[in-house]
């Protein structure tokens, strides 16, 4: 027998995952992003409150870790915007990337803009 969660046990079940998520693309922990995405693939377009409504590939770009900001790129999911929450433009935060990764970047935006 198991009992049903209430919408608040949903919602913290919820917070957590993301609290997760955004803690292993900080570790740059590919790994665990490819696993969390397999069950989860939500999960890559979501911000995180406690980081100005960044999403995971907000932060990669800003810390400049070019293998988890490909990983990311590489998901079709991905939502590429022309800006943060913050309106700090994806380029700009990708200053740290190397020039594969800010290519990729300004691909998908390019490709936004037709679509």
């Amino acid at each position: 027998m198991f009992a049903l969660k209430d919408s608040d046990g949903l919602k913290m079940a919820e917070d957590k995952a993301i609290d997760d998520f955004f803690s292993a693309v900080c570790r740059g922990d590919v790994d665990q992003v490819r696993q969390m995405l397999k069950r989860n693939i939500h999960l890559l377009n979501r911000t995180h409150s406690g980081r100005c409504g960044r999403t995971a590939l907000h932060e990669a770009l800003i810390a400049g870790d070019d293998v988890m900001a490909t990983l990311l790129l590489s998901y079709d999911e991905v939502s590429v915007s022309e800006c943060d929450a913050n309106l700090i433009p994806l380029t700009t935060q990708a200053a740290k990337c190397n020039d594969q990764v800010r290519q990729k970047l300004s691909q998908r935006l390019t490709l936004r803009r037709i679509v």
